[in-house]
């Protein structure tokens, strides 16, 4: 290992100090050269083919892609435009303006995904996200029909009874510095005066700053 025997032994094998911040330095730049529009662009001619295939026994009236990651836009698109088939684009968080990123990426790479972005959603017929303010960034960006699709349930009521045998949160997803996890948090401890017993499950992964 790259940090030694016992540095292994006692921190795992993440390195630590000037090489983490090396190796650091050299993932984002292989990231920000090679992976366009991400890190799953290594599955694009794989799926391409299988859809080749599949639309030759049963052609479809609509394609629809959803995303991220944009890679399964970048194959909606050429399926769609290969057998000038319709499609739509689903995008459930915004690629470009995505808040999660900002400061990330280099500006050449911005401005190179900014360029794909556009020729890519700008050949849908149409384009569907997740809430209305993404809606609207969508809509000035694009001379397109935009709906929107909640995730998970729209509006509800819930009359607390302090008889609860127990009360539960769950967080279902990816753990981002960018994220500002913390209002979860802070949620959390709102309900605990009430709910002393409260449990707050974590179900996902951590992305390192």
């Amino acid at each position: 290992a790259l940090g030694g025997r016992r540095n292994v032994e006692k921190h795992g094998y993440a390195p630590r100090g000037p090489l983490r911040k090396l190796l650091a330095a050299g993932r984002d730049f292989y990231r920000a050269a090679v992976n366009l529009p991400d890190s799953k662009i290594g599955w694009y001619p794989y799926a391409v083919y299988n859809g080749w295939k599949l639309i030759r026994s049963w052609r479809p009236d609509v394609i629809l892609a959803s995303g991220l990651p944009a890679t399964t836009l970048l194959i909606g698109a050429t399926l769609a435009r290969y057998y000038r088939i319709p499609w739509g684009a689903e995008l459930r968080d915004l690629g470009r303006g995505n808040h999660y990123q900002d400061g990330i990426l280099p500006e050449w790479r911005a401005r190179l995904e900014d360029r794909l972005e556009r020729r890519v959603l700008g050949s849908a017929s149409g384009l569907i996200t997740v809430s209305e303010p993404l809606a609207r960034v969508l809509r000035s960006r694009y001379d397109l029909p935009v709906e929107v699709i909640e995730n998970g349930i729209r509006a509800f009521t819930v009359r607390a009874e302090r008889d609860w045998p127990e009360l539960r949160f769950g967080y279902v997803g990816t753990l981002l510095p960018q994220k500002g996890w913390e209002l979860l948090l802070n949620a959390f401890a709102a309900v605990q005066p009430e709910f002393p017993d409260a449990q707050l499950h974590f179900y996902g992964g951590v992305v390192d700053p």
